[in-house]
Order: C-alpha cells, then structure tokens, then sequence
C-alpha cells in the first residue's frame, strides 16, 4: 500500500512539473509575469515615496508597507483603477513565481540550494498571492455600502452569540 501512494505522489508530483513547464512556455503566461514585474515595481515606488513623506514630515507617509501603501493608493483619485491593475499584476508575479518554484524555470536543480531556491520562489509567489487578495479587499471594502456595514455587524454580534462555536464560526 505504501508503495502504491509513493508511486501516485511521484506520478502527481511529475504530472504538475509538466503542467508548470507547459505552462511557463505560453506567450500569456509570459506577458502577465511582465505586467506582474511592473506591478511590483510601481508598489516598490509608492512604499518608497511614502517613507520618503515620512521622513519629511508629512503625515501621509506615516503607513509605509505594501497594504498600507495599497490603503492609500484607495483613497487617491483614480485609485480604485490602480488597485485593479495591481490586482491583476500581483496575480500575475505570484503565478510566476510559483510557475518558477514548480517547473525550475532558472535551472535551480534538486540538490539542497535548489530546492531552497525553488522554495523562495514558491514563497515570493505566496506573498504576492496574498498581496494581491488584500488589494482586491480594499477595492470591496471602499466599495461597500453603510447598509452592508450594518448588516456584517449584525451578522457578527448573531455568530458571537453562538455558545462555544460562535467566535470560530465568525
């Protein structure tokens, strides 16, 4: 039996490296790892403009991480906009960088370094995932309506009424 599982994981394991290097090769693929790369540049900008309004004094630097920055940008005019161009180029790093970790698009290898190679590709692919999910938050939370805001409150204060379970439940 234990033979029979490690021989289905290996067949998974080489059935996804294939579908990662299929993947890597399509022109649309390619084309969203740039727009994610410009993405990522342009966050780089606006953490680094905000630490600079920081250090001058000004209270709009005071937040200067990638969620704080993308807070901000919300509130800008045409900010929204931005938020759902950052979504897609974030999308767009983190599948490349997971594409990155699965199929060894730089030719890292297996032994050890490559492997933690990989993995820190896989791991920068998570984050901009991630980064990508709290931007697209924001836009659905500048979005909402104060009767929504009323409405999720109410729901909460239901769940945590709940005995026991409520606050896992919320």
């Amino acid at each position: 039996m234990n033979e029979d599982v490690a021989q289905s994981l290996e067949q998974a394991a080489e059935t996804t490296v294939e579908a990662a290097e299929a993947a890597v090769r399509q022109p649309f693929v390619r084309r969203l790892a740039r727009f994610g790369f410009l993405a990522k540049g342009v966050l780089f900008l606006v953490v680094g403009a905000l630490a600079l309004l920081l250090v001058a004094g000004n209270p709009e630097g005071r937040i200067a991480d990638p969620s704080g920055a993308l807070a901000i940008i919300s509130r800008k005019p045409f900010g929204n906009f931005l938020l759902m161009l950052f979504t897609a180029g974030a999308i767009g790093h983190g599948v490349w960088n997971l594409l990155r970790g699965i199929a060894d698009v730089d030719e890292a290898g297996s032994g050890w370094l490559g492997i933690l190679k990989r993995g820190s590709a896989a791991g920068v692919g998570l984050f901009y995932i991630g980064l990508a999910v709290t931007a697209f938050e924001i836009l659905l939370a500048s979005r909402a309506s104060p009767e929504a805001s009323q409405a999720e409150e109410t729901l909460a204060s239901i769940l945590l009424a709940v005995p026991i379970l409520g606050a896992a439940l919320l």
